[in-house]
């Protein structure tokens, strides 16, 4: 960038462009104002990408706790199944009985097949609701 003096004023270039300037102030003002919104633009870029990082790490959240509240909803409609027309609590019967439920209203939705995790922690519900149905019993 280089200047030099004219008759309009100082002349300001950096090759392809120049600004003529009335005098010292002007430009010193010019200066200032490119300099504020050069800020002014740097802080909407921050702001814009802080509030996509928010939206993403709230799509992510919302993602995770939906799978696993998806898999648990899946888990308890096979052992209400099972429960209900009295098979044994296996492995292998989580497996085969579907993840739909005829009295659910959420059927409509995606539910995710449970892992294997969530069948053991449910056949150990299970089999300690039954005890408690014969202990209630006797």
């Amino acid at each position: 960038m280089y200047g030099h003096s004219h008759p309009f004023g100082l002349v300001i270039s950096d090759g392809k462009d120049w600004i003529i300037a009335e005098d010292i102030f002007s430009l010193l003002r010019f200066f200032i104002i490119l300099f504020v919104m050069t800020k002014l633009l740097t802080l909407i870029q921050t702001a814009v990408f802080i509030i996509i990082l928010s939206v993403i790490i709230l799509v992510y959240c919302s993602l995770v706790c939906y799978y696993e509240a998806s898999q648990w909803h899946a888990t308890e409609h096979k052992l209400i199944y099972l429960l209900e027309h009295s098979c044994p609590l296996t492995i292998e019967n989580f497996q085969k009985t579907s993840i739909k439920h005829e009295r659910c209203g959420i059927n409509n939705k995606i539910l995710l097949e449970p892992s294997k995790k969530k069948i053991k922690i449910a056949i150990k519900a299970g089999e300690e609701y039954l005890e408690s149905r014969i202990i209630s019993r006797t």
